[in-house]
C-alpha cells in the first residue's frame, strides 16, 4: 500500500463486521507488513457529571465491572477479531467519582464500585504490542471509538465519530 491515504466506508456500529473483516484481511494477508502496534480508545462522557444519581453501571453485582465492561469490551472484541489473541496484559484503572447521589436530588451518597477509566498495555500472540484505553468520563466525547494498526508497510485507522470512515496508508 503506497501513495496517498485511501478512505473506506464502514458501518457506524462498533460491530461493523464487514469493515472489521476487511481490516482483518489486511492484517492477515500481509498487506500492512509485519504488524507492530494496535492503539485503541473508546471514550464517552455519559457519567462525567458527578451529580448524576448512581446507576446499575456503578454496581459490580449488576454491571460486572465499569468502563472496561461498558466500553472496553467492544474495543477488545474488535482488537481480538483483527489482531488475534492477547498473551500479556498490564493495566491501571481509576474511579474519578467514588460516590454518586443515591437518587436524583438526594443528599445521600452511595459508593461507586468500579472504574471510570481503564488503560492497559497488551502483547498479542503475533508479537505486536497494544495500547487500549476506555473512559466513561471523557470530557466532550459522545461515542469516541478509534483504533490504529501500524505495520511495516502500511497502517489503517478507524474513527467512529468520523461517521465510520477509515484510512489506510
Amino acid at each position: 500500500m503506497t501513495g496517498g491515504a485511501r478512505t473506506a466506508s464502514a458501518c457506524s456500529s462498533p460491530n461493523g463486521r464487514a469493515f472489521f473483516a476487511y481490516v482483518r484481511e489486511l492484517v492477515q494477508s500481509g498487506a500492512l507488513g509485519k504488524i507492530m502496534r494496535f492503539t485503541g480508545t473508546y471514550d464517552q462522557d455519559q457519567l462525567l457529571d458527578e451529580s448524576l444519581p448512581i446507576t446499575w453501571r456503578h454496581i459490580n453485582k449488576l454491571a460486572g465491572c465499569g468502563a472496561l465492561g461498558d466500553l472496553g469490551s467492544h474495543l477488545l472484541s474488535i482488537s481480538r477479531f483483527i489482531m488475534g489473541d492477547i498473551t500479556k496484559v498490564n493495566a491501571v484503572a481509576a474511579t474519578v467519582f467514588p460516590k454518586h447521589p443515591k437518587s436524583a436530588g438526594s443528599d445521600e451518597m452511595v459508593d461507586v464500585e468500579n472504574e471510570d477509566i481503564m488503560t492497559f498495555m497488551a502483547e498479542y500472540a503475533n508479537g505486536a504490542i497494544g495500547q487500549i484505553a476506555c473512559s466513561r468520563v471523557a470530557t466532550g466525547r459522545k461515542n469516541y471509538l478509534t483504533y490504529e494498526i501500524q505495520g511495516t508497510k502500511g497502517s489503517v485507522r478507524y474513527d467512529l465519530e468520523r461517521m465510520g470512515a477509515a484510512w489506510t496508508k
